[in-house]
C-alpha cells in the first residue's frame, strides 16, 4: 500500500484524543482534543486541509469509533490496528517508553512502516449486529459462570438464587437473539447473506450471526486473508535447515470460537468436512488439529458462496 505524507497516529482514551503529525522529513507535530463528535468532525477536516495520507489508531473496545466515524464523513484513508502488535513495534525500535504522546508518535511510526491495510467503517446496520452479537456472547458467557456456580453449590437458598438467574439469563439471550433476527430479516443484504452460510451444514443462526458481524471481509479478500483474519491460518517456525512445527496465532477470538462449534458439528455431517477431517485424522493429525484445518476449510466454502451468491450444494471440493 502506498502512503502519502502527513501519517497521524491517534492515541485514544475515553476523554482525549492525543495526536503526532509525521511528515515526510521525519518531523512530528503534536496535537490534542477531546473525544467528543464535535471535536472528532473538527479535527478530520483539519486532516482534510493538511490533505493527511493516513491516520492509524488502535482498536480500544469502542473509544476510537467516534473519530474514526468522523474520518470516514471526510474520506480520510484509516486503519485501525491491534495494540499487541504496536506494542511490539515499538519495542522492536527501542521506544519503551510509554504516554499518551509517545504512544501517538509510535502510531504514526507503524503506519509508515508497517503499511497496515485500511480499515472500513461498518454501516449502522453492521455496528448495531456488532452490539448485539457481543451482548449475546456476554449474556451466554455468564450464563455459564452460573451453571459451573450451581454445579459446586450445596446450599438450597444459594442454589434457588442462581436457577433464578439462570433463568433471566436464559430470557435474555432469546431477546437478543430475536432483536439479531429481526435487524437481520430488515435488511436484504444481511438476509441474503444469512440465507447463503444457512446453507451449509453446520451453520446455524448464531454462528452466520457472529459471521456477518465479525467477518464483513467476507467475498471481498482471499480465503488465505480471511483465515488470517479468523486466526486459523498456520504460520511458519523455521530457522536456516530446522523446519518447526507450525502454529495458529492471533486473528478474532470469538469469531474463531464460534466456527470451532460448527466446525465439531461438520466433521460428522457436512459432505466437504467430514471426508476431509477423516484423511486429516488418517494422515495422523490431532483431533484438535484436524478441527482447526476444518475452520480455515469452512472459511473458503463461505467465502466461496458469497462471493458467487450460490448456496452450498456439497461439490464445492476446490474453494
Amino acid at each position: 500500500m502506498n502512503v502519502t505524507y502527513p501519517i497521524v497516529g491517534i492515541d485514544i482514551s475515553s476523554t482525549t484524543l492525543d495526536g503526532a503529525v509525521l511528515d515526510a522529513c521525519g518531523n512530528f507535530a503534536a496535537m490534542s482534543c477531546d473525544n467528543t463528535k464535535a471535536a472528532a468532525r473538527k479535527l478530520a477536516k483539519a486532516f482534510v486541509k493538511r490533505k493527511v495520507g493516513l491516520v492509524v489508531v488502535e482498536a480500544t473496545g469502542g473509544y476510537e469509533v467516534v473519530v474514526m466515524a468522523a474520518l470516514a464523513a471526510e474520506g480520510i484513508a484509516f486503519a485501525r490496528v491491534n495494540p499487541r502488535q504496536v506494542r511490539d513495534f515499538a519495542r522492536g525500535i527501542g521506544r519503551l517508553a510509554k504516554t499518551d504522546p509517545i504512544d501517538a508518535r509510535v502510531l504514526a511510526l507503524f503506519g509508515e512502516r508497517a503499511r497496515p491495510r485500511l480499515s472500513i467503517m461498518p454501516t449502522a446496520e453492521g455496528a448495531r449486529l456488532k452490539a448485539l452479537t457481543l451482548r449475546r456472547r456476554q449474556l451466554v458467557d455468564a450464563r455459564v459462570a452460573e451453571k459451573n456456580h450451581r454445579r459446586l453449590t450445596v446450599e438450597h437458598d444459594v442454589k434457588a438464587s442462581i436457577e433464578r438467574s439462570i433463568a433471566m439469563h436464559d430470557q435474555e439471550i432469546e431477546k437478543i437473539e430475536d432483536a439479531i433476527a429481526d435487524l437481520i430479516a430488515q435488511s436484504s443484504q444481511m438476509r441474503e447473506r444469512q440465507d447463503l452460510l444457512e446453507s451449509i451444514p453446520c451453520v446455524a443462526a448464531a454462528t452466520s450471526a457472529m459471521v456477518l458481524s465479525e467477518l464483513p471481509e467476507l467475498g471481498q479478500r482471499s480465503s488465505n486473508v480471511l483465515k488470517a483474519l479468523v486466526g486459523v491460518a498456520p504460520f511458519n517456525s523455521d530457522s536456516g535447515g530446522h523446519k518447526g512445527e507450525r502454529h495458529i496465532q492471533g486473528g478474532r477470538a470469538p469469531l474463531r470460537q464460534a466456527l470451532f462449534m460448527a466446525a465439531q458439528t461438520g466433521y460428522r455431517c457436512n459432505p466437504i468436512l467430514k471426508p476431509f477431517y477423516e484423511r486429516l485424522r488418517a494422515a495422523g493429525k490431532a483431533h484438535k488439529a484436524a478441527i482447526i484445518a476444518c475452520i480455515g476449510k469452512l472459511v473458503s466454502i463461505m467465502n466461496a458462496i458469497i462471493k458467487t451468491k450460490m448456496p452450498f450444494n456439497g461439490k464445492m471440493l476446490q474453494c
